[in-house]
């Protein structure tokens, strides 16, 4: 099994990111003919459970990225599951996955849900979006596949929900009398959020590389963070600094320039395969 981005991907879709390492340690331990949970258990560098380990392997066994047979020790009679991976099985998986990884995981996607989540909730929303593609749809079901936390699950949920892009229906238990929230991920609305919030972010760098380009602007000569203003802005300080009172010299916008168009460049090739993967979706 290849260790990259892409991978790293598919395995937190499948388990979670707080299982991503165990999962990885399990799976290479199968693939170096450890046979059971029993065995992997005790090889995997990572402390978990036999408990946790059959999960996981129950996990990539609905996706068919691991087998098992069933063996009965001849003494005893007892039966265990020998495992194996199946690595062409997987890498189908994985290309299958491409498409989905970059409708998620591509950098405008993750730019746009950095604004809406904590960073440290970045990678739980990826994975509780990518679980509400699949079909789940309540957050006890999320938590569960997923192993994030269900106050976690449920508080990201709402995170979505303001952002537009799940929406929820309310049932009422008739014999317990407790409400229950079906979700839905808004593929539409997700598109639309991820277009306005590429452009936007565009006109702005490609007004500020205009006004770089066809404009004279001033620092302080002392330091550059102290001031930075155009011609006229700069003229009415009489060209001396606002905060220190040196004098203000011509900006260098070279290296700035540069740095704009490479971000435009990168910015358009990335919409690019976001929305090539969204029309082969």
């Amino acid at each position: 099994m290849k260790n990259n981005k892409i991978t790293n991907n598919f395995l937190k879709k499948i388990v979670g990111p707080d299982n991503l390492d165990l999962v990885k340690q399990i799976i290479k331990q199968i693939e170096s003919k450890v046979k059971t949970s029993k065995e992997i258990q005790k090889k995997i560098k990572i402390e978990s459970d036999e408990t946790t380990i059959n999960k996981l392997l129950c996990r990539l066994n609905e996706y068919s990225i691991v087998t098992y047979e069933i063996n009965k020790d001849p003494e005893t009679k007892e039966e265990d599951k020998f495992w194996k991976f199946d690595e062409k099985i997987f890498n189908e998986k994985l290309e299958e996955f491409q498409n989905l990884n970059e409708i998620i995981n591509n950098p405008i996607p993750t730019h746009f849900l950095e604004e809406n989540v904590d960073e440290t909730d970045l990678e739980y929303v990826k994975s509780i979006i990518m679980t509400l593609v699949d079909g789940v749809d309540t957050d006890e079901a999320i938590h569960e596949i997923t192993g994030i936390k269900l106050n976690t699950v449920r508080k990201l949920l709402y995170k979505l929900h303001d952002a537009s892009i799940a929406t929820y229906k309310r049932n009422k238990d008739p014999e317990t009398q407790w409400f229950t929230y079906t979700w839905k991920f808004d593929k539409e609305e997700y598109i639309k959020k991820i277009s306005e919030f590429y452009n936007k972010e565009l006109n702005e760098k490609e007004e500020l590389l205009n006004n770089l380009e066809n404009n004279l602007y001033f620092v302080c000569c002392m330091d550059q963070e102290h001031f930075k203003g155009d011609y006229t802005e700069s003229s009415e300080y009489e060209f001396y600094c606002p905060v220190c009172d040196y004098e203000l010299e011509p900006y260098d916008a070279k290296n700035e320039k540069s740095s704009l168009k490479r971000n435009i460049t990168t910015g358009k090739r990335n919409f690019k395969k976001f929305e090539d993967a969204i029309n082969n979706q």
